[in-house]
């Protein structure tokens, strides 16, 4: 394996090569990784790989000059996995000069999710995936399924820019204990660790019970929720409008699976480092999740796994033209109250009984509205009624009672 750190040298050394296969990585390389070079070679021949601490991507308060480097341990892993070239570029390589030209991703791709806690992250991945595959020059890039997120934006980038890349998609690789493999897994603690394969054991019952056809959203949310808040007591789920049959959401099998509850979803979970603000490995758990369960509810199960991971604000009653700039699927979003029956959960019964009683009161608030209109309008009518205000005053009395009475009769029986 050749260790290149010049881009003219290594430009040199590849040119007539139709078939170049890359991986670009930050280095302390993992399992991980190393299955990508594999599935690099099964699309293209030499494989390259190159290792690069982007310092664009990094916020100032995060872990550049902390990132682990392991150079001389990556080199020998990937001679192992027959890697033709290693593209191993210092700073100065890279940026002769300040990057004033950036390549920055649409704000609904790149400022959501990791970006809203990142700002200025994906440019910075962008801007560096644009200027290596300008060095490497290569026919199929390979990118792991875990920065979900960063490969959505990769594919549009290659695609809106007609970049002649194809990009490939890897598999999540996963450690025993269901972690997704990420060189800041050492920034964990023993604690922190549990709580990280926790959320991508709820994920996948959140995902399992999507596949067998349940499109309740909502109470999906909502049980997935309460399960952090809860530490993982059993919860059942049904539709009060639609009479559905009582379901188990089977989150409820998760009971035992760690001695410590979580609550990522009300501070932010840092599952994929300790640095503050970081969320890579969280939201790219939502994201590989989702995709697995290659459902029509796949998009707003992303959904769901933002709000989980970021304790973002529940979507709530929207029309359809914002359901679809947000990227949720065109199914039952109908933001209907769910009822949660638990047992030994009084304070979540009590949120729940609270937001019925919140409902009922807007429902029969809209209706008392409604009927104030009405009886100004019979007023205005009497006002002008002359001779004949009296008989008018009371029929249209006895009409707006009526009419009051049937539209909280209405609205408490929708």
């Amino acid at each position: 394996m050749k260790i290149i750190s010049s881009i003219e040298e290594l430009r040199d050394h590849l040119r007539g090569q139709l078939r170049t296969a890359f991986v670009a990585t930050m280095g302390n390389l993992h399992e991980g990784h190393l299955s990508l070079m594999r599935l690099a070679r099964t699309h293209g021949d030499p494989v390259v790989a190159s290792i690069f601490v982007n310092r664009l991507q990094f916020g100032p308060n995060e872990d550049f000059d902390k990132y682990p480097r392991t150079f001389q341990a990556d080199v020998e892993k990937l001679e192992k996995e027959g890697v033709y070239v290693l593209f191993a570029p210092t700073e100065k390589d890279m940026y002769p000069e300040p990057q004033e030209y950036r390549v920055q991703p649409p704000n609904d791709l790149g400022n959501i999710l990791e970006g809203e806690f990142r700002p200025g992250f994906f440019t910075g991945v962008s801007t560096v995936v644009m200027k290596l595959f300008s060095c490497v020059q290569p026919r199929v890039a390979v990118f792991g399924k875990k920065d979900y997120q960063q490969l959505h934006i990769v594919q549009h980038m290659v695609e809106q820019l007609a970049l002649p890349v194809q990009i490939v998609a890897a598999e999540t690789r996963r450690a025993d204990d269901g972690l997704a493999l990420s060189s800041r897994n050492r920034y964990l603690s023993e604690a922190e660790r549990r709580e990280a394969t926790r959320l991508h054991q709820v994920l996948n019952q959140v995902k399992s019970v999507v596949e067998q056809g349940d499109r309740n959203f909502e109470a999906l949310e909502f049980a997935a929720d309460a399960l952090h808040i809860g530490g993982g007591r059993e919860r059942l789920a049904r539709h009060p409008r639609r009479q559905r049959p009582l379901q188990r959401t089977l989150l409820a099998d998760l009971a035992d699976a760690s001695p410590d509850p979580v609550d990522e979803a009300r501070r932010g979970a840092t599952v994929a480092g300790a640095q503050p603000g970081e969320h890579i490995g969280a939201v790219g758990e939502a994201f590989a999740v989702a995709e697995d369960a290659r459902q029509p509810g796949a998009s707003a199960l992303c959904e769901i796994g933002e709000r989980v991971v970021g304790g973002a604000v529940a979507v709530a009653d929207e029309d359809e033209n914002r359901r679809q700039a947000r990227g949720l699927d065109a199914v039952d979003l109908h933001v209907d109250l769910q009822r949660v029956v638990e047992h030994d959960q009084p304070r979540e019964v009590q949120l729940l009984e609270r937001a019925e009683r919140n409902e009922r009161v807007a429902r029969i608030g809209d209706a008392r509205r409604r009927v104030h209109r009405r009886q100004q309008r019979a007023q205005r009518r009497l006002l002008a009624g002359g001779d004949r205000r009296d008989h008018h005053e009371v029929v249209l009395r006895r009409h707006a009672q009526n009419c009051r009475q049937k539209s909280i009769r209405r609205s408490l029986a929708q």
